[in-house]
């Protein structure tokens, strides 16, 4: 999954990927790791003002890929934090998308739309399989109204085994024996 995140570039707000900004920070550290070698890797006969001023921009250096490094350790906690928020954002959704779908499924039934029903019902038993009254409606659906009842008393079964002590689990017991006779 991406996550987005907005930042502000020449006064215009642009759309990023964090990737993006992880990938320039890699980039950078790199970078300094070069220059630091670079620095290392020159001779020794420098005389000892050189050898001062290059160790003074070498001790610069390291505390700019220290700095970098805070900051690219500082976005991955960003980035955990973020995908945390986007699965509790995703998670209400869908809950709310299973109540839009099952409360559609009751009206259509309500006004005798049986096929549109079954689809609204069906779509909500997709987002929430744990849910015992997707089962249940359905159920009465395919039994009372589209005359399914093999279809009807796999949802029941369906219902029992995710309310085996539900309200109305003694009344879809019933039913069940009903479809068999």
């Amino acid at each position: 999954m991406m996550i987005d995140y907005y930042c502000c570039v020449d006064s215009v707000v642009v759309k990023r990927s964090p990737f993006v900004f992880l990938r320039r920070v890699f980039v950078g550290i790199v970078a300094l790791l070069l220059v630091f070698m670079v620095f290392h890797a020159e001779g020794s006969d420098d005389t000892s003002a050189k050898k001062a001023g290059k160790d003074a921009r070498i001790d610069a250096l390291i505390r700019e890929l220290d700095s970098k490094q805070i900051a690219l350790e500082n976005a991955l906690k960003e980035t955990a934090r973020l995908r945390e928020l986007v699965e509790r954002i995703l998670k209400a959704n869908r809950r709310e998308q299973f109540v839009m779908y099952y409360n559609m499924g009751c009206i259509y039934k309500a006004n005798a739309e049986y096929s549109k029903a079954e689809q609204q019902f069906l779509k909500a038993l997709a987002k929430d399989p744990s849910d015992p009254d997707i089962y249940y409606n359905l159920g009465i659906l395919y039994d009372d109204d589209l005359k399914r009842p093999k279809k009807a008393r796999k949802y029941y079964e369906e219902f029992l085994s995710v309310a085996p002590r539900g309200k109305d689990a003694a009344q879809v017991r019933e039913w069940i024996l009903s479809l068999t006779n």
